[in-house]
């Protein structure tokens, strides 16, 4: 979705709601390489209230950052006539798994998660926030994009 598709349904009047699950974070990308066992790296966003962006565009822009709040807001935004842009803020640090994983994509974002968790700890002794370090990636355990990967060894 753009930015122009919702001055589409704005100008045409659409009746359609959009939904943004907003984690923070390029989702999918981040999947790959955790599936191979590196640290996420380069997929932080620091994304706008796309809710009041929706609004300022024209459309009704709901945003929903409390779990118990989700089914009064999807009531709202599907009873609303005209486009509706329904922004769901997600817990970034939930991994989104595909449908199906196998046991070596497991391993593999087992073994991400603890190399992401030394990553952070060094980090944070730096003075980094919690959501990740640098917009470059750096780390104190050289998770430099340079590195060789090793597959783990299937038991």
């Amino acid at each position: 979705m753009l930015l122009g598709d919702l001055l589409t349904a704005v100008s045409a009047e659409l009746p359609v709601t959009f939904v943004v699950f907003d984690n923070g974070r390029l989702g999918m990308v981040k999947l790959e390489p955790e599936g191979g066992g590196l640290p996420e790296f380069g997929t932080i966003l620091h994304n706008p209230d796309l809710a009041a962006v929706a609004t300022a565009m024209g459309l009704v822009g709901i945003r929903v950052s409390e779990p118990g709040d989700v089914d009064d807001a999807v009531r709202r935004a599907l009873s609303t006539p005209g486009p509706v842009l329904l922004d769901v803020v997600t817990n970034a640090e939930e991994v989104a798994l595909p449908p199906r994983t196998t046991a070596t994509e497991a391993w593999g974002f087992a073994i991400a998660k603890m190399k992401q968790g030394r990553v952070s700890q060094g980090s944070s002794a730096r003075g980094s926030s919690a959501r990740g370090s640098s917009a470059r990636g750096s780390s104190a355990r050289g998770s430099s994009p340079k590195r060789r990967h090793r597959e783990p060894s299937p038991r």
